[in-house]
């Protein structure tokens, strides 16, 4: 479990409600995605580094690359634990890890998403201490 291994990971619950599934009750592949933003702007949030002040500073840090396991089932109104915290923080570059537990912390899928940072006329650029400070705490 990401929480045991990695300290500077973060939690937030959330309830899965209707719109994240489909006529099976089960979660949609689309709503895992979206979690995983939760769960990565909470982080920043978190750490004192919203995304809103990051891009007031002129940095943007879009996703790349995203990957997503699904591992069991997750169902209406079930609540989860979204799991997230950052690695693989290089000049430019970083990548969140994401753990989807059920209340019962079963693991119900895991993932990532690589970012990049760009600066307002999206060009690749250093990203800047602060950002690199929350990041490899």
């Amino acid at each position: 479990m990401g929480l045991a291994m990695h300290g500077k990971a973060i939690i937030i619950q959330v309830r899965v409600l209707y719109s994240d599934v489909d006529q099976m009750r089960w979660a949609n592949h689309g709503s895992y995605h979206r979690w995983f933003e939760t769960g990565r702007a909470e982080y920043m949030r978190k750490k004192g580094l919203p995304y809103k002040k990051l891009e007031e500073m002129g940095y943007f840090m879009p996703v790349t690359e995203l990957f997503c396991k699904f591992i069991k089932p997750i169902k209406y109104d079930d609540l989860i634990n979204i799991v997230a915290w950052p690695s693989n923080v290089k000049k430019a570059s970083m990548r969140f890890e994401y753990e989807i537990l059920n209340e019962a912390n079963q693991l119900k899928a895991k993932g990532y998403t690589q970012h990049v940072c760009l600066n307002r006329e999206g060009k690749i650029v250093r990203m800047p201490e602060e950002l690199r400070r929350i990041l490899e705490v």
